[in-house]
């Protein structure tokens, strides 16, 4: 994900000005990225401590075998419409969802070799991403140790900063504080 985050820093690509057209890609892009950090923030604290010792089946995971993976998709994709960064979105959609779903293959595998028939069960049943709603069970009570809620506060607090990464970097390329390496007008 680094890799597609700093694109901005190198680039500086401006949409043709449309005050309607910036507030849709920001909206858009923060109620994704909002999205993505709170499915994130739900399925690590589903996980917790428990990731490759029991099969969750709970919780996002009920309507979604990868969850965190969907966040971290949802945010990038975010993140790429605030910066209104076409460059990135084509990063986005070329470079990191292939790396993302080969990953998620890859895991799988690992998943299958641990639980085997119960894996294989839970594949059957659950979306790899495309989250079913109507397959939701969750749990009446959830134990978490703090350190998985201390490395979800952190994480979610540094997504939460990316809006204003963004206004920074914008007025750096406007002031030629910080040269960009293509510029892209449309």
């Amino acid at each position: 994900m680094l890799p597609v985050v700093l694109i901005p820093l190198v680039t500086d690509t401006s949409l043709p000005k449309h005050p309607l057209l910036d507030i849709a890609m920001e909206s858009a892009g923060y109620l994704l990225l909002l999205a993505g950090v709170g499915l994130r923030l739900w399925s690590t604290l589903y996980i917790g401590a428990r990731k490759s010792r029991e099969l969750i089946r709970q919780g996002p995971y009920s309507i979604c075998r990868n969850p965190l993976y969907l966040g971290t998709c949802t945010i990038i994709t975010g993140v790429a419409l605030l910066f209104g960064n076409p460059i990135m979105l084509l990063a986005v959609l070329l470079l990191f969802v292939p790396a993302t779903l080969l990953t998620i293959k890859m895991e799988e595998a690992h998943l299958e070799r641990i639980f085997g028939e119960e894996y294989r069960d839970y594949r059957r049943q659950v979306p790899r991403l495309w989250p079913s709603l109507r397959r939701y069970a969750g749990l009446d009570m959830l134990e978490v140790p703090s350190r998985i809620i201390a490395r979800a506060a952190i994480e979610t607090s540094g997504v939460l900063l990316v809006p204003l990464a963004e206004d920074v970097i914008q007025v750096l390329h406007s002031n030629n504080w910080l040269p960009a390496l293509w510029t892209l007008r449309f």
